[in-house]
């Protein structure tokens, strides 16, 4: 992400600390991830093939699936959610690790 704000260790944790983001494991800088459940093998199931396409999901929580999708190749991650407090979640984490996932 261009611009974007670098994360330095005590920032994530602190961020971990205060928002207690959890549902879905996400693995994040310095070692540290949010607590939930690894999504690992649905994301497996769910995104084969998936280089070069737009992906939506819906109902985004954390933006796990948005960001395993570009990781497998996806050439745009787009993830909805009703919930503007996951958005804001989903967009810190998405900058911590510098993905180009978009969250509306």
């Amino acid at each position: 992400m261009i611009g974007a704000r670098t994360w330095a260790k005590e920032d994530i944790q602190d961020f971990l600390d205060r928002e207690e983001p959890h549902y879905q494991k996400i693995n994040l800088p310095f070692g540290l991830s949010t607590k939930g459940n690894d999504r690992a093998q649905t994301a497996e199931l769910l995104l084969k093939e998936i280089a070069g396409k737009t992906v939506l999901d819906v109902g985004i929580c954390l933006g796990y699936f948005c960001l395993a999708a570009l990781a497998r190749g996806a050439r745009r991650a787009v993830g909805w959610d009703v919930s503007g407090d996951r958005i804001r979640q989903a967009r810190l984490i998405g900058e911590m690790l510098g993905s180009s996932a978009e969250y509306l």
